[in-house]
């Protein structure tokens, strides 16, 4: 940025920042339409397990069940 700001505003007048400005807000609406036609709130066809076993291997227990089952054998 120091580069672009250095050619842009040169004089560091407010017009030239104004300039700046519209010209980086610019850019960036430019470059959110393509994001925003494409964007997908599901998960991609990657990212979905392909019946893999690992969840069942190393599975964590639900702390909520194991309170309850330390409770019941106290009494």
């Amino acid at each position: 940025m120091p580069l672009f700001i250095a050619f842009w505003a040169p004089d560091n007048t407010p017009e030239q920042w104004a300039s700046m400005f519209y010209l980086i807000a610019g850019v960036i609406v430019i470059t959110q339409i393509p994001f925003i036609i494409t964007a997908k709130a599901e998960p991609s066809i990657w990212t979905k397990s392909q019946g893999s076993t690992i969840s069942t291997k190393f599975s964590i227990p639900n702390l909520g069940e194991q309170e309850e089952k330390e409770k019941l054998t106290k009494h």
